[in-house]
């Protein structure tokens, strides 16, 4: 297997629709998001840079088009290059809002948060027309699905704590963590039906297969992470 190099200090790839760019993580104490085009030696623009109070742009998420990526600024650096674990154990005190930037840049337009509670991770619905997103704005990491372009959220999940969301191919369903012995459940982007489909180990960022017949996850057995996959009927 050969591995290419692209960019130094740098993490959490994201990839755009047409493959063509992808959007990272740049930095160490001071993390801005940052696009390049797909190719070694390509020069890359930072297009958020959250400045003070905040020390964290990234959880990067490309509209299905390809015209906006949402990501998260957080007064909260975390200690590896992604916001997937921070639901589970969050630092205090911590605030983030979401926010839709273009991938050429310019201004950033915020869309959630106020400046009081956090969000753990988000995903956009297949068509662009919905965001779902994890936050604590009532108190505990829940599921929030909002309008992409902004709006009032509707909760989706009220379990024991919830977050890493992943939305199905087809739209129809949601796959996501919860806090009850970190296990993944999947639930209607309706809010119906929140079934719980994994019960063996600790289980992590669950992403569904193009075709929505599996999802993968990471499993961790004591220290060592695996990727395991479930079929899903």
């Amino acid at each position: 297997m050969r591995y290419t190099e692209i960019v130094d200090g740098a993490g959490s790839p994201a990839w755009s629709p047409d493959g063509t760019k992808f959007a990272f993580e740049l930095g160490t104490s001071q993390r801005t998001l940052a696009v390049m085009n797909a190719q070694p030696n390509a020069a890359y623009e930072v297009i958020a840079d959250p400045g003070f109070p905040w020390k964290f742009a990234g959880g990067a998420r490309w509209s299905p088009d390809g015209t906006h990526i949402a990501y998260i600024a957080s007064t909260f650096n975390p200690p590896e290059p992604t916001v997937s674990k921070m639901f589970f154990n969050p630092p205090e005190p911590t605030v983030s809002k979401m926010f839709l930037v273009a991938p050429t840049g310019g201004t950033s337009e915020l869309i959630a948060g106020d400046g009081t509670w956090s969000i753990g991770g988000l995903d956009w619905s297949p068509d662009g027309s919905q965001i779902v997103y994890s936050s604590n704005q009532d108190g505990t990491y829940h599921l929030w699905i909002m309008p992409s372009t902004g709006g009032s959220p509707t909760q989706l999940t009220a379990g024991p704590g919830e977050g890493n969301p992943s939305w199905s191919p087809d739209g129809t369903k949601i796959a996501y963590l919860s806090n009850a012995a970190r296990q993944i459940w999947i639930v209607y982007s309706t809010g119906e039906n929140p079934t719980q489909v994994t019960f063996d180990q600790s289980v992590l960022t669950p992403a569904w297969s193009p075709d929505g017949t599996a999802i993968a996850f990471t499993v961790y057995i004591g220290d060592v992470s695996n990727i395991w996959s479930l079929a899903v009927k």
